[in-house]
Order: C-alpha cells, then structure tokens, then sequence
C-alpha cells in the first residue's frame, strides 16, 4: 500500500514540475499566472525550510522505507532521478534549486507588478 502511495506521489511530483514550468508560458494577465507565481514562491519557502530538500521527495522516500524496511532514503533529488531515467544526463540539486529560486523570483516581480498595474488603473 506505501508503495502505491510512493508511486502517487512520483505522479504529483511530476505534475508540479510541468506545472512550475508551463506557468511561464501563461499569459500574464490571467489569475492562473497570479496562482502560479504564488505556488512557485510556496515551493520555495517549502525547500527552503525542509533544509533544501523537496517535501514530495522526502514523503516519497519515507512512504518507500514504509513498504520496505531496507529500503535506504537517500533523498536522491526526484529531477536526478528523472532525467537520468529519461535522458540519460545528471543534473545538478543545486541547478535545480536555482531554477526554483529563479522561477519565485519571477514570480515576486511579476506579483508586484499586477499590484503597481491596478494602482495605476484604480487611479484613471
């Protein structure tokens, strides 16, 4: 049952790695980018405060030792994993960190932009 657990939590994974992404492609006006901008920022408060480890990696890991004692947790980055499976190449936590830091960053500015904007409108 933990494993299954395991597996559901890969899929969520995955899903917010391609959601962190495409919400780039978002036009910036719309509330989806808002409600991006603000999951990116989260997520980076998140690993930050789980010691630069990614929560769904942690849970994952956890629920794999639940199914299996032996299982050692290594909190092996879920993207090294990933992308080694899928192309072959090691990419870097810390590149990965990067990204999420960037991506909240965007987030932040384009946030206090929409803010500025409407104060500027509210004004007209």
């Amino acid at each position: 049952m933990y494993g299954i657990l395991a597996h559901i939590v890969d899929i969520i994974h995955i899903v917010v790695i391609v959601f962190m992404l495409g919400g780039i492609l978002v036009k910036r006006t719309s509330r989806f980018k808002i409600f991006h901008d603000y999951f990116c920022i989260m997520v980076l408060i998140l690993q930050l405060i789980c010691g630069l480890k990614c929560p769904l990696v942690i849970l994952s890991d956890q629920l794999r030792h639940l199914e299996n004692p032996k299982y050692e947790i290594a909190y092996t980055p879920f993207t090294e994993k990933l992308f080694m499976k899928l192309f072959g190449i090691s990419i870097s936590s810390n590149l990965v960190f990067i990204v999420i830091a960037l991506l909240a960053v965007l987030g932040i500015t384009h946030l206090l932009t929409v803010r500025k904007l409407k104060k500027i409108q509210n004004r007209i």
